[in-house]
């Protein structure tokens, strides 16, 4: 059974990708939640609160081939 803790941050699904130990996102997480006033230290830690280990990778927003910004449009976990 799935475990749901509820949280006030946007988080876009496409934009997770579940490793073994850490979760992989871009950073168009902290471009979402700064409408709602968080500072990126504060979204990095409600994220660690949530997830454990989050690595940030870069994502531009001007790059016509991916406008959506997700982490599963450039990564892949592979077991």
């Amino acid at each position: 059974m799935l475990e749901i803790i509820p949280t006030k941050l946007i988080i876009d699904g496409g934009n997770v990708i579940k490793c073994s130990d850490k979760v992989i996102m871009t950073d168009k997480v902290f471009l979402e939640n700064r409408k709602l006033q968080y500072s990126q230290k504060e979204v990095m830690e409600e994220l660690e609160r949530l997830f454990g280990n989050v690595v940030i990778i870069p994502w531009n927003i001007r790059d016509k081939w991916d406008f959506c910004g997700h982490s599963d449009g450039f990564l892949v976990y592979i077991i």
